[in-house]
């Protein structure tokens, strides 16, 4: 029963003490504000300031007798009132969410200008960097030096991040360095739903970059896994039109390869 009613409580974002001097007053009954201090194991200012708290969220009641004030605690009913109307309230605002749906996405494009940054590192930043790039609703533009992803990632967990987009049926272009692994990566587009193109022999580089979704997400693996995502309508444009420049130049260079 007590397990009950501290969820309940806290559903109704009630905190530690809130919740043991609310239990303590429901066990004792009307109690006196120096009996609730003492049998919560409170100082007595500490449980009148928690007293006054729960008064304000109605959760407890004060009896102002002739002689002594004394404290009551809300009937489990009460709760359940405050929770369903709660939860009335939460469905309402997600209604009002959904109805104004465009209109926030339109003010967030007018307020464009400033991008969102995140930044994470290691390994359980990596698997966030890669929540991010697999809920990509388009195809991935991909900059990247397989030689240097491989230096830290095994072969499996390369190949697990390819099936997982492959699953996902997301499309990729990817750019790398001309290097024995990235004409490995090359042989193998036709079962990767990929398009590879080596960049001249003369470029390199250690950090890979993702295009996608209006996100530019930078993953670095040079001495420690660093990611970076960016959320701008601009720069990912500006990202992309780089991208589109250097794939036509590839495609010239590799056909004049031939």
């Amino acid at each position: 029963m007590e397990a009950y009613l501290k969820a309940a409580l806290t559903q109704l974002e009630c905190n530690q003490k809130e919740i043991r001097l609310y239990l303590t007053c429901y066990k004792l009954g009307a109690s006196r504000i120096a009996e609730l201090a003492k049998a919560a194991r409170l100082q007595r200012s500490t449980a009148y300031v928690i007293a006054q708290q729960l008064l304000a969220k109605q959760l407890l009641i004060q009896d102002d007798g002739q002689y002594n004030k004394l404290f009551i605690a809300a009937e489990p009913e009460v709760i359940i009132r405050m929770l369903e109307n709660k939860k009335r309230l939460l469905a309402r605002s997600s209604i009002v969410l959904k109805d104004h749906l465009e209109e926030l996405q339109a003010l967030r494009q007018t307020t464009d200008i400033l991008p969102q940054v995140r930044t994470y590192r290691g390994t359980s930043g990596l698997l966030a960097v890669w929540h991010t790039i697999l809920s990509s609703k388009t195809e991935l533009l991909i900059w990247t030096n397989q030689a240097t992803e491989r230096q830290l990632f095994a072969s499996r967990q390369h190949h697990q991040f390819i099936d997982e987009r492959i699953a996902k049926r997301i499309s990729s272009r990817v750019l790398t360095v001309d290097n024995p692994e990235g004409r490995e990566l090359l042989r193998s587009d036709t079962a990767s739903i990929r398009t590879t193109r080596l960049l001249p022999m003369a470029t390199t580089f250690s950090a890979e970059t993702y295009l996608f979704d209006n996100k530019v997400v930078i993953l670095d693996y040079n001495t420690e896994i660093i990611g970076i995502v960016i959320e701008n309508s601009l720069v990912y444009q500006a990202q992309k039109a780089i991208f589109e420049l250097c794939w036509h130049t590839a495609d010239i260079s590799s056909s004049a390869s031939h």
